[in-house]
């Protein structure tokens, strides 16, 4: 027996084509004729055929394998082979065996026409994808490469503090580091203010306190301000004053006095600005920054005190 080939097209999907083709049937169709040693074409009935894709016209290594039952009418049959999951980016031979007659010589599978185009999509023109081409957000970070994109790619102002990870900037590659009260704007700490009342000396309280951490060595300056209020209530007449100190980690480098307040016979309650502002070079690691108070009184009052409005600002400026 032998197959005489009338038509060998092909619809394929390969592998390396984009998803956008996902549907494309992967499949390969196939018409011939059967005919005996006398080119007779064979009687009318169903047949197995086994179908093989080698690598080679003869010897070589079978990629792919199928049998059907396959209906032939007047010699002539059609089938569909598939799914064939091959990139067919080498040479392929079909090869056909009836039933259990020895296989037929194999026929090398060709491309037809249009095909060629297809070649087009495995390279690209220099310059022939624009930006218009690309979706937005089609390109991810594992479609770059290591250290492709500089700063000169990137325009001023469109890195914003939402695209940056948590602790990806130091204190060293900014202006300045700030730490405010409840609010971390640059690397990791925070501060906390209250307006509790202070003690009498030698009581003492925090006003402000915050945790830093520097990513190494660096000189702060720390400012501390609020306004100290001062109050008592008799008719003794007294003089006392509002202090108020700098603290970082357990050293004292700043202090601040309101100055001697007077107060006459009744009740009163008076007003005076603190602040405070020290530089001081720390080492890598955690600190804590304070700033207490206390009041001093001359003689013993009904006397009370608090800060109003207290904050503490860190500053980080580098060696």
């Amino acid at each position: 027996m032998r197959v005489s080939t009338f038509v060998l097209a092909c619809a394929l999907l390969t592998l390396a084509l984009p998803v956008a083709a996902e549907n494309v049937p992967q499949l390969l169709n196939y018409q011939g004729k059967l005919t005996d040693p006398d080119g007779v074409a064979v009687q009318d009935s169903v047949y197995s055929i086994r179908f093989r894709l080698w690598t080679a016209g003869s010897g070589g290594t079978s990629v792919w394998d199928s049998t059907q039952s396959v209906q032939v009418t007047n010699g002539v049959f059609n089938v569909l082979l598939g799914p064939v999951e091959l990139t067919f980016d080498q040479q392929y031979y079909l090869e056909l065996t009836v039933g259990s007659d020895p296989p037929l010589p194999r026929h090398r599978l060709s491309t037809s026409p249009y095909s060629f185009y297809a070649l087009r999509a495995r390279s690209v023109d220099a310059n022939a994808i624009t930006t218009s081409m690309i979706q937005d957000g089609a390109v991810g970070n594992a479609d770059l490469g290591n250290n492709s994109v500089t700063s000169v790619k990137i325009a001023d102002g469109q890195v914003g503090t939402s695209d940056l990870a948590d602790g990806a900037v130091t204190h060293r590659k900014t202006k300045a580091a700030l730490w405010a009260p409840g609010v971390n704007t640059t690397g990791t700490g925070g501060c906390s203010c209250n307006s509790n009342s202070l003690p009498a000396q030698p009581g003492i309280a925090d006003i402000c306190s915050c945790s830093i951490f520097l990513d190494d060595a660096s000189c702060v300056i720390v400012t501390a301000q609020g306004v100290g209020v001062v109050s008592v209530t008799g008719s003794t007449i007294i003089s006392l004053d509002l202090q108020s100190e700098l603290w970082i980690d357990t050293e004292l480098v700043g202090f601040s006095l309101t100055g001697e307040i007077v107060f006459g016979t009744g009740s009163f309650g008076k007003k005076r600005n603190l602040s405070v502002t020290r530089a001081k070079c720390l080492g890598a690691g955690t600190h804590t920054v304070s700033w207490k108070g206390f009041y001093r009184d001359e003689y013993y009052s009904n006397a009370a005190a608090n800060v109003e409005s207290p904050t503490l600002i860190v500053h980080a400026v580098g060696n």
